[in-house]
């Protein structure tokens, strides 16, 4: 849940045009991201749930390669993706369809940003393929950030993102 209220948040502060997300699963993360996102795509290679969401397109039970790939192909008309939300695993083949429809200013939400987890994996995956980028990790908070909400638990949900958009506060 913590997860989902932190995307939640992370989209509200954003107002991203275009969200991708890669691995549905049961749609919680979609839902999160769709409601200040003005259009999702989102796609998961082994479940076919539907989710009804006007401004969510499915690539149901498809594989990152093939949803970035279809992405691509619709690019012309929707342009860089703007927030990327992986729950997944990045394979090699995704490599250049992720600089092809990123840009600098992509901001890359990952989860599972601990030990040897596959968020980690993909933190290391794209440093290598972006490697041009200026690119500054933020690792998940430690403790229930959203306690206070009342949303217990913690998240592994850490961002990849332009260090030109760090903004340093003096608290």
């Amino acid at each position: 849940m913590s997860t989902a209220v932190a995307l939640l948040i992370l989209a509200r502060e954003m107002q991203p045009e275009r969200t991708f997300e890669l691995g549905t699963f049961i749609g919680n993360s979609t839902r999160s991201l769709a409601i200040h996102s003005n259009h999702v795509w989102t796609c998961d290679g082994s479940n076919d749930i539907g989710l009804g969401l006007p401004n969510v397109t499915q690539y149901r039970k498809t594989t990152s390669t093939d949803a970035l790939k279809a992405y691509k192909a619709d690019s012309a008309k929707s342009g860089p993706i703007n927030l990327f939300f992986i729950d997944g695993r990045l394979v090699q083949e995704d490599a250049e369809l992720v600089r092809d429809v990123t840009d600098a200013d992509t901001v890359f939400a990952l989860d599972d940003t601990y030990q040897l987890e596959k968020g980690t994996v993909n933190v290391n995956f794209l440093g290598g393929v972006l490697k041009d980028r200026a690119l500054f990790f933020l690792p998940a908070p430690r403790g229930e950030p959203f306690a206070h909400l009342g949303v217990p638990g913690h998240t592994t949900l850490g961002l990849m993102l332009n260090s030109a958009r760090m903004v340093l506060l003096k608290a």
